[in-house]
């Protein structure tokens, strides 16, 4: 089977999370990061995580392998996604 075909996305609010599933996904987050690009402290993947309006999460049998923050801004009368 094709890793493609094990993908499995998902998109979510985080001010919608309670404090478990904070938790629970700030230790994968950190998990991965650690493993890819080393350690950061845990205020900052706080800060600039779970105050964005949309994470999207990309996992293969339930692990963490990606995720993506997003933040709506406004320039010059437009909305755009950061």
């Amino acid at each position: 089977m094709q890793i493609a075909s094990k993908l499995q996305f998902a998109s979510m609010n985080p001010s919608r999370f309670d404090e478990k599933e904070k938790t629970i996904l700030l230790e994968e987050i950190d998990v991965l990061l650690k493993n890819a690009w080393g350690k950061f402290d845990i205020n900052f993947l706080e800060n600039h995580t779970l105050i964005s309006e949309q994470i999207t999460t990309a996992r293969i049998g339930g692990e963490l392998i990606g995720f993506c923050a997003l933040s709506k801004k406004k320039i010059n009368s437009k909305s755009i996604y950061s």
